[in-house]
């Protein structure tokens, strides 16, 4: 072989390799939320870090944040966490006329897949974006310049393959004479891996075919009578409907790409991944 052909076979393993690896950083079952630190002026990425947890009762729909902020008199702090676990996924100390640091998460990570690939991911709908406090205020201009640098990230990439949401903090660890220089803009990435949300379905047949579909969906008929949503993985709702006789209908309008299912009934909610040819 060639030396050549020995390079661009290396060259092509190794992104396979590379591929592989980050095609997986989405956990089953768990909630997966990327955590990444970008420069207050600049916006420029400084690093990231993922989080999994086990929250029972956490919701698909949006980040469901507790904040905890204690002013700081003299020492303060800010806490973000999840509700109802009260799992923290942020935390940071602000201190008067000095500087804070971030507790919560270490250890932030400035290699792949923190970097820039070679996509551009629309944004999800919907951006939460929280002041110091922790309180939602409406920013579009700032919405969009920290985008324009996740949107390139090789993690919001493995995100998009989901229904995932964002949201986006100010967190500023001086208070008093602020120095922006020491703030950060703070954006999660959020996604629960769950096919039943509510109630043991272990007694439901909830397969369907076929996955990878082209016009029809067919699902067993112990759905028959729930409800479904069929949406984007940017969580718009395209499809609406009642399962009848285990098939769905009429779907030759949707494009190539990956869509998700809700099955609905009652206090039952099934969630299904679904691809189109």
């Amino acid at each position: 072989m060639s030396k050549k052909y020995l390079v661009y076979f290396s060259l092509f393993f190794i992104q396979q390799s590379v591929i592989a690896q980050f095609d997986t950083i989405i956990h089953q079952n768990k909630l997966n939320i990327a955590v990444l630190k970008l420069n207050y002026n600049d916006f420029s990425i400084q690093g990231g870090k993922m989080l999994y947890y086990d929250c029972l009762g956490c919701t698909q729909d949006s980040i469901p944040f507790n904040v905890a902020y204690q002013e700081p008199m003299d020492f303060g702090s800010i806490c973000l966490r999840l509700n109802p676990s009260l799992d923290t996924v942020f935390s940071g100390s602000m201190i008067w006329m000095g500087t804070g640091v971030i507790d919560f998460p270490t250890n932030f990570n400035a290699s792949m897949p923190f970097m820039s690939g070679n996509s551009v991911i629309q944004a999800p709908n919907n951006i939460q974006l929280l002041n110091q406090q922790g309180q939602q205020f409406n920013n579009a201009t700032i919405i969009n310049q920290c985008w324009n640098t996740v949107s390139t990230l090789e993690i919001t990439e493995s995100f998009s393959n989901f229904n995932y949401q964002a949201a986006i903090y100010l967190y500023t660890p001086n208070v008093g004479l602020t120095d922006y220089n020491f703030a950060k803009w703070i954006v999660f990435l959020y996604y629960q891996d769950a096919v039943a949300q509510i109630d043991d379905l272990s007694v439901i047949d909830y397969q369907l075919s076929p996955n990878p579909f082209n016009n029809n969906i067919y699902v067993s008929t112990d759905l028959n009578g729930f409800n479904f949503n069929i949406y984007s993985s940017l969580g718009e709702i395209l499809k609406t409907g009642t399962i009848t006789n285990g098939v769905i209908n009429d779907l030759t309008q949707f494009n190539s790409g990956v869509y998700f299912i809700d099955f609905i009934k009652d206090d039952k909610k099934i969630t299904r991944k679904l691809v189109k040819n």
